[in-house]
């Protein structure tokens, strides 16, 4: 949340603002749902509930929650979880 509100209406160089696309990886819609409603999650937030059989996952490679991707205008990723963790972002 704070990365997100320190950065989402910033202006790059190569773009402007900062977008989050949540990724779940629940199985129950309703428990889902009520995490982003308390967590205040305002940016877009997509699940297929199917847990760690879910395609994104296994797209990504995602083997740890939370992981974190930093996807470029032009949708390559230049950073993940343990890169980022360690620049302390």
């Amino acid at each position: 949340m704070k990365i997100y509100n320190e950065y989402k209406d910033e202006i790059f160089s190569i773009g402007n603002g900062f977008a989050i696309y949540g990724v779940s990886l629940d199985k129950d819609k309703k428990q889902w749902i009520s995490a982003i409603e308390k967590n205040n999650l305002s940016w877009i937030n997509v699940s297929d509930l199917k847990y760690w059989k879910s395609e994104g996952a296994k797209i990504y490679d995602v083997h740890t929650i939370p992981s974190y991707f930093l996807i470029d205008e032009n949708g390559i990723i230049i950073a993940k979880t343990n890169e980022l963790r360690e620049k302390r972002i």
